[in-house]
């Protein structure tokens, strides 16, 4: 597969540098909700969903998807975990509504799936 650059950076180690901070953030945010004034059912939940789906950003990142299928799935769960997992911080520890934003990033993350094995299905089948 080629390299493809994104001002000087490689596509792939980028998505795995977000990857890593938004695995790392998943961390902190899971230890703040299981202790002190910021413990939350909703934020320990939106922890785990935020790492599990950093854990699929670095997959992608790795996977011989078309670029294509990449690019979209990276996209749609970086905007997934941002929406919906910051959503519901926001609303676990803030008391403030996203309003929208929550299942918008819901929708985000189902498509990033979609997408994900879609891609996948052509990258295997398609050769």
């Amino acid at each position: 597969m080629p390299r493809v650059e994104f001002r000087g950076v490689e596509f792939r180690a980028g998505l795995l540098a977000l990857a890593g901070g938004i695995g790392a953030t998943a961390v902190m945010a899971a230890a703040a909700s299981a202790h002190g004034p910021l413990a939350s059912e909703m934020a320990a939940m939106a922890s785990h969903l935020q790492l599990f789906h950093a854990l699929a950003l670095a997959v992608v990142a790795l996977a011989p998807f078309p670029r294509w299928g990449q690019s979209a799935a990276a996209l749609l769960f970086t905007l997934g975990i941002f929406g919906f997992c910051g959503g519901l911080y926001s609303l676990a520890w803030r008391g403030i509504s996203l309003g929208p934003i929550v299942p918008l990033g819901g929708a985000c993350l189902i498509l990033g799936w979609l997408v994900f094995g879609f891609a996948g299905f052509k990258s295997r089948f398609s050769s």
